[in-house]
């Protein structure tokens, strides 16, 4: 088992630089329409799949990219303001810095010898392969 994963990632955290395919509603749009699968309804009206996947890009932008994770902007119930979820426990943050911060502690406190992990978010050096470390994810 690995010693830095031990909850299961929250649907906003995707591992690689990735977001989750949009799947059409089953349950309460008729016509089907797309959700967002990181916002209330309330907060993004589902709507036809070439708005939900721009909405989604919009997503990505805002995006934080640390430890081989993509960490999603989140505005399902988990909170009443939009806020970011931690990889490593289930804490969240509401602002990029503080996640990044939390991030780091959050690891050094799992292993006492981890360094700087390098945090890499929107309008920084786009990380190197070498710099992003990656864990498993453990099953549910």
């Amino acid at each position: 088992m690995n010693r830095h994963r031990d909850i299961k990632l929250h649907i906003s955290i995707h591992k690689g630089l990735s977001t989750p395919p949009l799947k059409k509603c089953k349950k309460c749009c008729h016509p089907a329409k797309f959700h967002c699968p990181f916002c209330l309804p309330s907060s993004f009206e589902p709507t036809n799949y070439f708005r939900a996947r721009h909405h989604l890009d919009k997503h990505l932008r805002k995006s934080i990219h640390l430890q081989g994770y993509t960490v999603h902007r989140c505005r399902l119930e988990c909170r009443n303001h939009p806020h970011y979820h931690c990889v490593y426990c289930t804490e969240t943050r509401m602002r990029k810095h503080d996640l990044n911060k939390h991030v780091l502690r959050c690891l050094q406190e799992r292993d006492p010898q981890s360094s700087q992990l390098p945090v890499h978010t929107k309008g920084s050096a786009s990380p190197a392969k070498d710099d992003i470390r990656s864990c498993a994810i453990v099953s549910p």
